[in-house]
């Protein structure tokens, strides 16, 4: 779920971060300090390149600037749609934080339904609340749809009618736009298309492809670039909008450099890009010595990969190749390596992390159980906030 938090105190925003985890990634949760940098977050990135964004919360003061009026001014649009210009702006939900009770009632007396309280004086956001406001909101986009002949069957959506010349296009509808009434297609967001029973049934299929990895001595990278292939929201999950798999980056006519995967974040929050490089679930990271203990050559190998990677990233020289691949040139890369188990990488941090830091590296380690918790946490936030339909 994307979330756009205007906040009014920068020391809250670790706190806030982990409160928020049960609804949204950190891919998709930007925070930002001051109404003005939000009014035109919301007008460049989210009207004018018509992204999709979930849900606004705002501290009721920021920088001497009230959000509600902020909220109100949203309201007041007309005009604007977002999200691939699915939905009008003006019914975008929102969620104002009060710094206490009383200002929260006397607000609350007058304010939209969808707005919600919270009590900043605790920091105790208020997330059940806000999985109800969007479950909500979620709940009239369906109702809205099946007035406009969109049937709904068990968890089916069936376009079929829509799509017909019968199709009604005089029916009000308050989130939906005009423009999705004039120029009928598909809808695709997660809340609508995921199937929370096929995604347990792909987290048992990992969790057993593990096991056996475990047993083996072959090397399977490819077998797990099929398995994510075919299960792609093990990697991208909510919060990548699109991916590229084993991209060709050309440093010479014939030779280059190959990524496994690219992905792009939903909103480019923290990072334009993600590289993820897969090794092996059985694979070691550190090397246990009783004197100057240290990383495994083949990690070292893979780092080095990878560092291949960022040089490749952010030479001007190859400005023009890395634009006919990605369709841009990003500015933030973040740099991944998929490999072994939390067991090893637990039972020696302190050598990973003093090596790492030794050798400046940036590059994230990611276990093949860190991407298992990331699936099953990915798996509660669609359940959390599914609606029967």
């Amino acid at each position: 779920m994307r979330i756009l938090f205007i906040s009014n105190n920068r020391l809250n925003e670790t706190s806030r971060r982990n409160q928020l985890e049960p609804l949204s990634e950190k891919w998709s949760l930007l925070f930002v300090y001051s109404i003005t940098e939000a009014r035109n977050f919301i007008r460049q990135e989210i009207i004018n390149k018509q992204k999709p964004l979930d849900l606004i919360i705002g501290d009721y003061m920021v920088k001497n600037e009230s959000s509600t009026k902020y909220f109100d001014e949203i309201r007041s649009n007309i005009e604007d749609t977002y999200s691939n210009r699915d939905y009008n702006i003006r019914e975008i939900s929102t969620s104002v934080v009060f710094s206490n009770r009383r200002m929260a009632v006397d607000y609350y007396t007058n304010a939209w339904s969808q707005n919600s309280i919270s009590n900043q004086r605790e920091e105790v956001l208020n997330i059940e609340q806000y999985a109800v406001q969007i479950k909500n909101w979620r709940r009239q986009v369906l109702e809205e749809m099946q007035n406009l002949g969109i049937n709904l069957n068990s968890g089916k959506i069936d376009y079929s009618n829509y799509f017909s010349s019968n199709r009604r296009f005089k029916i009000d509808t308050k989130i939906l736009s005009s423009n999705f009434k004039l120029f009928p297609r598909k809808i695709f967001y997660d809340w609508l298309v995921n199937d929370t029973e096929q995604i347990k049934i792909k987290i048992d299929k990992y969790i057993k492809k593990l096991k056996r990895s475990m047993r083996s001595k072959k090397s399977e990278e490819k077998k797990y670039h099929r398995f994510f292939n075919e299960n792609l929201s093990f990697i991208k999950r909510d919060s990548f909008s699109g991916h590229f798999y084993e991209p060709k980056l050309y440093y010479t006519d014939k030779n280059f450099y190959e990524p496994d995967y690219v992905l792009k974040p939903e909103m480019t929050f923290e990072t334009d890009l993600s590289i993820l490089e897969v090794k092996l679930p059985n694979e070691l990271i550190a090397k246990k010595k009783k004197f100057h203990p240290t990383l495994r050559a083949k990690f070292i190998d893979h780092l080095f990969q990878i560092n291949d990677y960022k040089a490749y990233l952010e030479e001007v020289e190859y400005k023009k190749q890395i634009n006919n691949v990605f369709g841009f040139i990003p500015k933030n890369v973040e740099y991944n390596i998929l490999i072994g188990r939390n067991d090893h990488k637990e039972e020696n941090k302190h050598i990973i992390n003093d090596r790492m830091n030794q050798m400046n590296s940036k590059i994230n380690i990611i276990t093949y159980d860190d991407l298992l918790d990331y699936q099953v946490k990915y798996l509660k936030r669609l359940e959390l906030l599914t609606i029967k339909h």
